[in-house]
């Protein structure tokens, strides 16, 4: 099987993304959302080009979210986790990786601890690649 994986990092999001993160108004998350868009649009341009891709378009994919903090202090659930990436996962969408975020299929965020360097890493898979 030939298997088609991007993979993209892009920062910690803050936790006013999440769903029971600390909120001030409507329009902070927004300016937060769309901080994220842009930079995740970005990432994954970078991304498809230390891979030497010059035009990846993921019609039907999944997406596995791997979260890298330091410890488990302030732990996530799966639910909030995955809602403080959807500008992330937008920015796919405008960077070109994705044909449209409707067709995407976010699974469950796995956590890794002990990192140096808390980030994000979403591991892209095509779905429609077949044998």
């Amino acid at each position: 099987m030939n298997e088609r994986i991007l993979t993209v990092t892009i920062p910690t999001p803050p936790r006013r993304l999440g769903q029971n993160g600390p909120q001030r108004n409507w329009r902070y998350k927004a300016r937060l959302r769309k901080d994220q868009r842009q930079d995740a649009g970005i990432a994954a341009l970078d991304a498809m080009n230390r891979a030497g891709l010059r035009k990846v378009v993921f019609a039907q994919c999944t997406i596995q979210p791997v979260w890298y903090r330091k410890n488990r202090r302030g732990q996530l659930d799966g639910d909030n986790a995955n809602s403080m990436i959807k500008g992330a996962i937008d920015g796919l969408a405008d960077a070109g990786v994705v044909a449209n975020d409707r067709d995407v299929r976010l699974l469950p965020p796995r956590f890794e601890f002990g990192s140096d360097d808390p980030r994000v890493e979403l591991v892209i898979t095509d779905t429609l690649t077949g044998p």
